[in-house]
């Protein structure tokens, strides 16, 4: 009976979780307020146009403490803005204003780009979780000039120990409709081990258009355990398909 009632008090104190959708909006806001503009560079490949990209979106993420559980909904429409950053290029994917991730590229010679930061942000009862890595090793960024059945593999560690191990595959060229339009896309699969505070798996599908490295289509899954003030089990699935090759800018 006293465990019952503990568990009932924990329940009642326990922080609500609210989320709310990321809209295409806010992020065209946020892109103008920080001056992006103009294209990727150097070299012939990864000209893209920086802006904000509209993605159909279908997927949820959970977590499950043992005594408190929330899943959020991402159906709908997602964005990936992509800006100049640092050394290179920003894309900033956000589909709740709890939950983005921003990846950042650096030219690496020849005009390929390759992988050098990654941030993951989450939210979940009223605690925010915000990891950032340092990365080096092959990036999905360099992929279009890759051969089908290449392989090749990546490392990311955060300052606080945690650690993201990558094993890739180029597994084929496809075509990917985006509007009343088809493109080339490089279709590349990636296995991803994680060690830490994070700890899991997690695996992600990426098509990629050939000629610059614009994301067409994306499908991920995770299955991670989060440790820390709130400790959880986390599982997260998604499919975005993007609507229009033009940026809102």
């Amino acid at each position: 009976m006293v465990a019952l009632a503990a568990a009932y008090l924990a329940w009642e104190n326990a922080p609500l979780d609210r989320t709310e959708k990321a809209t295409v909006g806010d992020a065209v806001s946020s892109f103008r307020e920080g001056g992006g503009g103009g294209r990727d560079g150097p070299g012939p490949l990864f000209e893209r146009e920086h802006g904000v990209y509209r993605y159909e979106t279908r997927g949820e993420e959970s977590a499950d403490t043992g005594l408190l559980d929330a899943t959020h909904e991402y159906d709908g429409i997602s964005t990936i803005t992509v800006k100049p950053s640092g050394c290179g290029v920003v894309e900033r994917w956000q589909v709740l204003g709890g939950r983005w991730a921003e990846f950042t590229s650096c030219p690496a010679g020849q005009g390929f780009f390759e992988l050098v930061g990654l941030v993951e942000y989450h939210e979940f009862f009223g605690e925010t979780r915000e990891s950032a890595y340092r990365c080096s090793g092959d990036s999905a960024s360099s992929r279009s000039s890759r051969q089908v059945g290449t392989r090749f593999s990546g490392r990311c560690e955060s300052k606080d120990g945690n650690v993201a191990i990558s094993r890739s595959r180029v597994a084929s060229i496809d075509e990917i409709r985006v509007g009343n339009h088809s493109f080339d896309a490089v279709h590349t699969v990636t296995d991803v081990r994680l060690e830490g505070d994070v700890s899991g798996t997690a695996h992600r599908e990426d098509w990629r258009r050939r000629s610059d490295g614009l994301l067409l289509r994306r499908v991920n899954t995770s299955d991670a355990k989060m440790s820390g003030t709130i400790s959880a089990d986390y599982l997260e699935q998604y499919t975005i398909h993007l609507q229009s090759v033009n940026p809102e800018t």
